[in-house]
């Protein structure tokens, strides 16, 4: 399977391989497929993954954890993404953009990377990217929006240092260890944006 880089040559994944759109320098995104529910069946039961997203901690059966995605994947204004780890080709997590809006071009962006082997690797800054990437450069979106919830220092510091901006705070919205607290809301723009790898590759000069 040909794709490309991070920047711009060609090059070949191992015909074993997942099917991969965008490829980076650690990491690749590539569709999240059906397959793929065993990993999030897993992820999904992980409090300290489970903690970090918009869902309560809990058992999941596969059926409680897959249904939302059931739905997710089937929507045409959802854009889902398998994060894989370039050394072995392993599924480690998963990013998103929901609510696609093409008319006013705007969107909000998610991310877990779910294989704890795989955490404080730099790969999901690598993944976030890759993903703005994708919305900003191959979809045309204007605004990209996040949430993160206040206990989560290093995704914030993380956000802020792509260039994501505080635009609102929703105080005491989130419950986790027995006490509340706030959801942080953050955007981006396209022209705060410099895209790594798909404005050579979706280039009007781009040779084939």
């Amino acid at each position: 399977m040909t794709v490309f880089d991070g920047i711009g040559q060609i090059g070949e994944v191992n015909g074993d391989g997942p099917l991969i759109n965008i490829l980076g320098e650690k990491i690749a995104l590539g569709p999240f497929e059906r397959e793929n529910a065993p990993d999030l069946h897993l992820w999904l039961n992980d409090y300290a993954v489970m903690r970090m997203l918009d869902f309560l901690p809990g058992p999941r059966t596969h059926e409680r954890a897959e249904s939302p995605w059931d739905g997710l994947l089937a929507a045409e204004d959802n854009v889902a993404f398998g994060i894989y780890e370039r050394a072995g080709w392993k599924l480690i997590g998963f990013s998103v953009l929901l609510y696609v809006d093409h008319i006013n071009r705007s969107a909000e962006f998610g991310i877990a990377i779910g294989d704890v082997a795989a955490q404080g690797k730099g790969y999901g800054t690598e993944a976030t990217v890759l993903t703005l990437d994708h919305g900003f450069t191959a979809l045309g979106i204007t605004n990209i929006m996040l949430r993160v919830f206040e206990y989560n220092r290093v995704g914030l510091h993380i956000y802020e240092k792509l260039g994501f901006r505080k635009i609102g705070t929703r105080r005491k919205s989130k419950m986790m260890g027995g006490k509340l607290w706030d959801t942080i809301y953050m955007e981006m723009l396209a022209d705060e944006f410099e895209s790594p790898v798909l404005r050579k590759i979706l280039s009007p000069q781009a040779s084939l």
